[in-house]
């Protein structure tokens, strides 16, 4: 990226700076975090900004000049030290930012300093201050991944709409680096990736058996003018087979259209929260007759959410869902498709408890009241 990345909220102690930065002459383009005090002086964090990339491109600095001066050609005799090569790059790698195509002052706190629009100027180079720009904090793909069964990445964003952010998938075809040559366990594979769907959710086909999958997600604020850093996740699992016929899809059947205007669906569904199944008791106990990894939460919303959908109902009302699974998984998922929903948990505490979805073309909310018995 052609920028710097400046997280900084009003009243917050501190704040986050992020940018990429590529020395012509030594290596590869690497990425710079820093966390610092809203209230420290510019030139402070400047000095470790500048530390930092230097601390970065010292040792590869020291090992052109070693490659140099083993050269018979050259007339390098000795190679400098430590201290000299870091000095030599603090002069040739100044850090300053600037307003206007003005040096701001370094006893500006970061608060000042840091804002849209702004310059930071890394030797040579400029890179443009975005702040608070819309960003992935939290992109996940569930570890069980079956084939016909859809997917959705668990993420959270910061200054963006989550309806907004564009997915792209990509399954995964591992290829030896010697082209016409089998691969074999000592060749050094390299990964590549095709793109198969773009959308919220993907559907392994039986092709992608085998191979992992990549999901890379591109936040936008509300207005959809503004794009922040993609960010992506990759399954840490291969794809698998389904469980195969499911009893549910002959229900399907039955429910393959929405209902009328005139008439609406309901569906109610009690889906055992986690709370109740990963444990050694459920195992051993009351679920003896359903192998372990049938009890995972991981496994079971993905055929859970297959068979919800399925029933095209307009009300979908769930027993035992468990709260972290309600706002990670069903309702981002069930929003897509026309849903708003609630949830309450068991007096208040208990991390599980019902959940009600509505379809917003037939139904309004206006009220909602608990009662426990």
């Amino acid at each position: 990226m052609n920028s710097v990345h400046v997280r900084r909220i009003a009243g917050e102690d501190r704040m986050r700076i992020r940018f990429t930065y590529c020395h012509n002459d030594l290596g590869k383009a690497r990425i710079f975090n820093l966390d610092r005090l809203q209230s420290e002086d510019l030139g402070t964090t400047l000095a470790r900004l500048q530390a930092n990339v230097i601390k970065y491109l010292a040792p590869k600095k020291r090992k052109k000049l070693k490659k140099l001066a083993s050269n018979p050609a050259s007339n390098m005799e000795t190679i400098p030290q430590t201290d000299d090569i870091n000095v030599a790059l603090e002069n040739e790698i100044p850090v300053k930012l600037h307003c206007n195509g003005k040096e701001l002052e370094s006893t500006l706190s970061n608060a000042e300093a840091w804002a849209e629009g702004h310059q930071l100027n890394i030797g040579q180079e400029g890179l443009t201050i975005e702040l608070n720009p819309p960003c992935v904090t939290v992109l996940k793909l569930p570890e069980s991944i079956m084939v016909g069964f859809p997917i959705y990445p668990k993420f959270t964003t910061e200054f963006a709409e989550k309806e907004n952010c564009l997915f792209t998938w990509y399954t995964s075809d591992s290829v030896s680096n010697q082209e016409g040559t089998p691969s074999s366990s000592k060749d050094k594979l390299k990964e590549e990736w095709m793109e198969v769907h773009q959308g919220y959710s993907y559907s392994p086909q039986i092709e992608d058996l085998g191979c992992q999958i990549k999901v890379k997600c591109i936040p936008q604020n509300n207005s959809k003018d503004r794009q922040g850093e993609p960010t992506e996740a990759v399954s840490k699992r291969t794809v698998e087979a389904g469980p195969g016929s499911c009893p549910f899809e002959v229900r399907h059947l039955y429910t393959t259209n929405q209902c009328g205007p005139a008439s609406f669906r309901v569906m109610s569904y009690n889906i055992l929260a986690d709370l109740y199944a990963d444990s050694d008791f459920s195992r051993d106990q009351l679920y003896p007759y359903c192998p372990p990894y049938a009890l995972n939460i991981d496994y079971r919303k993905q055929l859970l959410m297959k068979e919800i959908k399925g029933y095209n109902a307009d009300i979908i009302c769930l027993q035992e869902c468990d709260t972290k699974v309600f706002k990670s998984d069903f309702s981002p998922a069930l929003s897509l498709d026309g849903y708003e929903g609630l949830h309450r948990s068991k007096h208040g505490e208990t991390p599980e408890g019902c959940s009600t979805f509505y379809r917003k073309s037939k139904f309004k909310y206006c009220l909602s009241t608990y009662t426990y018995r």
